[in-house]
């Protein structure tokens, strides 16, 4: 079994010529996507409301506290999303 890799000639329409040069076939593909979508229009964008979360004016860390934290992890159960054990 043989793997093709890369992207297969080209033809385009308008010319009916054949593509085989990566650099055309890029510009090619880059001319009909940007034929088939839309723009955003970016000047009518929704003002973001005010947070209701509040900023925290201070915040203090206490080594000795995070140390301690630490050495309770359990080191057996499943990482979390911050590769943490619960």
């Amino acid at each position: 079994m043989k793997d093709n890799v890369g992207v297969a000639p080209l033809r385009e329409t308008l010319k009916g010529e054949v593509t085989i040069e990566s650099k055309k076939k890029a510009d090619l593909l880059s001319r009909q996507f940007e034929s088939v979508f839309t723009h955003k229009n970016l000047t009518d964008l929704p003002t973001i409301p005010p947070s209701v979360i509040p900023n925290i004016s201070s915040l203090t860390i206490d080594v000795n506290e995070v140390v301690k934290l630490l050495h309770n992890v359990n080191v057996s159960k499943s990482f979390g999303p911050d590769q943490i054990s619960c």
